[in-house]
């Protein structure tokens, strides 16, 4: 029987052992839902590890258990959940399954706990900020509440910046020369060039450029930067001497139609590609260190590139790629113990079949499209020799 809920339902989403994600629908069009998913005890909006639609097959198989209803009023204090008749005229493909919302979830870190800044800082706020986690802030600030921040970031090395908004005025990079200790950023406002890092150069170890950033990657040197986040570029010609310990990168609506740029960061052990213009992935076995490999949103990318030279590969995640049919790749992989299959409802049973190949194969999660479909592969899976 089908499981009912409503707006204000709190329920739980178990991503895996001792870990426990927790989340609200804000709004509810049917089974097609917008909500917020919080990495306790942060349960705060500006807190959410993500937000957006999914479909309620997640509480309906009791997949997700809903423990608590908050009065009527408190979905609605959620500032940023679209409204019943927006969520209706939505495309379903904007709604995600729980699978995919739980891949989602766990590519995310745990427990990030963010805190919006705005001028003057409050010192006492600064102060509780939890160990690893994230400050932002969107408008600007003044020269004294610069330099309170730059006292949190030399003294906090754990935490991240991310600097977004300034959409009514420019944001002046300069303020990087006074966070020197800077390890973690995230920069989603427009700037001039990348050689406003140039501060950041002798400590910067994770870096994100979104969207709105609006530059080249042509970054000065970053001889500590380990992992690296790029929205909406083309795919630079990375430069190695510039870049010697990258080995996370994640590259998220390409504009260039191949990843051949990718093959000469030898060092690379995690890749995510998601959306965007990737029809070619011949690069990748290029990369002999590759640990994780995320191909997600990509329907021109025609086929799988060869898995055998990836010695290293551990686990792979591949979703919505409408174009790919043909998975015996993966039974080539030599080390590779988990798949995750989501949003490939133009697959059949037998497709999956190539995963009874997968030797070391101990954690697979597959989602395409109906549950008669997903049993029967778990079914072909169980009574494999």
């Amino acid at each position: 029987m089908k499981r009912r809920y409503r707006e204000g339902d709190w329920f739980a989403v178990p991503l895996q052992p001792g870990r426990t994600i927790v989340g609200v629908i804000a709004r509810q069009d049917r089974s097609r839902l917008f909500g917020y998913f919080f990495a306790p005890p942060a349960l705060r909006e500006e807190e959410a590890l993500w937000r957006g639609c999914f479909a309620g097959d997640g509480i309906e198989d009791a997949r997700w258990s809903i423990f608590a209803h908050a009065p009527d009023s408190e979905p609605r204090e959620f500032s940023r959940a679209p409204s019943a008749a927006e969520l209706a005229a939505m495309p379903s493909a904007r709604f995600e399954s729980a699978a995919l919302v739980e891949a989602r979830l766990r590519g995310l870190r745990e427990g990030l706990a963010v805190r919006e800044l705005r001028s003057p800082l409050d010192a006492s706020e600064l102060a509780r900020v939890p160990p690893a986690g994230r400050v932002q802030f969107g408008s600007p600030l003044t020269a004294q509440d610069v330099g309170a921040l730059a006292a949190l970031l030399s003294a906090r090395p754990d935490l991240e910046l991310r600097v977004h908004g300034f959409s009514r005025e420019p944001f002046d990079a300069t303020v990087f020369a006074q966070f020197r200790g800077l390890r973690r950023l995230v920069l989603d406002v427009r700037v001039p060039s990348l050689e406003v890092l140039t501060p950041l150069t002798a400590t910067l170890e994770s870096l994100a450029l979104g969207r709105r950033a609006g530059v080249p990657f042509e970054p000065p040197e970053l001889p500590r930067l380990t992992s690296l986040e790029l929205h909406h570029v083309a795919i630079p010609a990375f430069a190695r001497s510039r870049l010697p310990a990258l080995c996370r990168l994640a590259l998220v609506d390409t504009v260039q139609g191949d990843l051949e740029p990718v093959a000469s960061l030898a060092n690379l052990e995690s890749l995510v590609v998601r959306y965007g213009a990737c029809s070619d992935a011949a690069a990748i076995p290029a990369l002999s260190r590759l640990q994780f490999l995320e191909l997600r949103g990509l329907r021109e990318l025609g086929s799988l590139p060869p898995l055998d030279g990836l010695a290293a590969l551990r686990s792979i995640v591949l979703a919505a790629l409408p174009r790919i049919v043909d998975l015996r790749a993966l039974a080539t992989a030599p080390a590779l113990e988990s798949v995750e299959v989501f949003a490939m409802g133009h697959l059949g049973v037998n497709d999956l079949d190539a995963l009874r190949e997968v030797r070391r194969l101990c954690h697979v999660s597959v989602d395409i499209g109906g549950r008669r479909k997903n049993r029967e592969v778990y079914r072909r899976l169980a009574a494999r020799a």
